[in-house]
C-alpha cells in the first residue's frame, strides 16, 4: 500500500511538472511554429517518464506529439507544400463631390449602393433646398459607404459621372502578413488546447486541474480576442470604405484648366447670379417686412400732419398779433 501510495505522488509531481514545463515554452512563443514543436517535443519526453514511473509501455497512451504548420505550408504526402495565399487588401477611397442637383445624386447613390450589394455606414445630410433662402441654405452630406471590393471600380466610375469630383484620395493597406501572423497564433492554441484536455483527464491532484483550468481559460479568451481579429480584418478586405462629401452649389468648380473665354463667361454668370440673388433677397425683405414699413410710414403721416397744423396755427397766432399791433399804433396816432 506505501508503494502505491508513492508512485501516485510520483505520478501526481511528474504530471503537474509536464504542465509547468508546457506553460512556460508557450509562454515564450505561443506565436511561433518552431515553440509548438519544442512545446509538444517536451511533453511527449514527459509523457515517456510518465509511462515509465505508472509500470506502463512507452506509447501505450493515446497521447501524441504533434507539430503546427506554418502559415502558409500545408502538408501532404509528398512533403510540405506552399499555399496560393491571396493577398488581403484594405481599400479606403475619399471623395469630395459637388453638384446642382442634390437630391438626385443622393438617390442615384443609393441606388447604385444596394444594386452592389454594399450598405451605408454612416449618413448625416445637412441643410435645406439652395433655391429657398438663398446661397447660405445649401444642402450638404457626409456619407460612409461599404461597398464589396470587387465592385469598388464599377461604384466610383458611377459616383464621378453623376458628381463634380473636386478631391479624391485612394489608400491601400496590405494586412496578409498581420492575418497570417494572427491565424498562425489561433493554431498555436488550439493545438496547445488540445493538448491541456487530454492532460486534464490524466490528472488526480486538485494543484494540477486547478493549474490546467486556470490556462484553459486564459486560451479560450486569447482565441476569442483572435477570432474577433479575423473577423474585423476579412470583413475590412471583403468590403471597401468610400467616404463621400457631396456639396450642393449653383456653379460647378471647373476641374480642368479654363481659357480667357470660360474665365470671362464663369464670371459674367457668376456676377449675374450673385444680382439675381441680392434682388431676390431684397424683394423678399421688402415683403416680409412691408408690415413694419406701413406701420412706420404711417406713424410719420401723422407726425406730418400734426407738427403742420401746429405751424399753421402758430402762423395764424403771429399774423392776429401783428394785426392787433398795428390796429393799436393808428388808435395811439388818432387820439394824439
Amino acid at each position: 500500500m506505501k508503494e502505491i501510495g508513492n508512485t501516485r505522488k510520483n505520478r501526481g509531481l511528474l504530471l503537474l511538472l509536464a504542465v509547468c514545463l508546457l506553460l512556460s515554452a508557450c509562454g515564450k512563443g505561443a506565436s511561433s511554429p518552431a515553440a509548438a514543436a519544442e512545446t509538444s517535443a517536451g511533453m511527449a519526453r514527459e509523457d515517456m517518464i510518465y509511462n515509465e514511473e505508472s509500470g506502463m509501455a512507452p506509447g501505450s497512451t493515446d497521447y501524441k506529439s504533434e507539430t503546427a504548420e506554418p502559415s502558409g505550408m500545408t502538408s501532404s504526402s509528398g512533403g510540405i507544400q506552399p499555399v496560393n495565399t491571396k493577398r488581403k487588401l484594405i481599400r479606403t477611397v475619399s471623395m469630395n463631390l459637388e453638384t446642382m442637383e442634390f437630391d438626385e445624386l443622393m438617390e442615384s447613390i443609393n441606388k447604385k449602393v444596394t444594386e452592389l450589394d454594399g450598405y451605408i455606414e454612416n449618413s448625416d445630410i445637412s441643410g435645406s433646398s439652395i433655391r429657398y433662402g438663398g446661397e447660405r441654405s445649401r444642402k450638404s452630406a457626409r456619407i460612409t459607404a461599404r461597398i464589396p471590393s470587387d465592385h469598388l471600380s464599377a461604384f466610383i466610375t458611377e459616383v464621378e459621372a453623376n458628381g463634380n469630383v473636386t478631391n479624391k484620395q485612394e489608400s491601400v493597406e496590405d494586412v496578409t502578413l498581420s492575418y497570417a501572423d494572427v491565424e498562425s497564433r489561433k493554431k498555436t492554441l488550439l493545438v496547445e488546447q488540445e493538448r491541456l484536455w487530454a492532460l486534464l483527464e490524466k490528472a488526480d491532484t486538485t494543484e494540477a486541474i486547478i493549474t490546467l483550468e486556470s490556462r484553459l481559460s486564459e486560451i479560450r479568451y486569447q482565441l476569442e480576442s483572435y477570432e474577433s481579429q479575423l473577423r474585423l480584418m476579412e470583413n475590412q478586405v471583403s468590403y471597401s470604405t468610400v467616404n463621400l462629401y457631396v456639396e450642393e452649389v449653383i456653379l460647378l468648380t471647373p476641374t480642368e484648366e479654363e481659357t480667357v473665354g470660360s474665365r470671362i463667361r464663369r464670371g459674367f454668370s457668376e456676377n449675374l447670379q450673385n444680382v439675381g440673388t441680392a434682388l431676390t433677397n431684397l424683394f423678399v425683405m421688402l415683403i416680409s417686412y412691408s408690415p413694419v414699413i406701413i406701420l412706420c410710414l404711417a406713424l410719420l403721416v401723422i407726425v406730418w400732419w400734426a407738427v403742420k397744423i401746429q405751424a399753421n396755427r402758430n402762423k395764424t397766432d403771429i399774423q392776429e398779433e401783428g394785426q392787433e399791433k398795428k390796429k393799436g399804433m393808428f388808435r395811439r396816432r388818432k387820439d394824439k
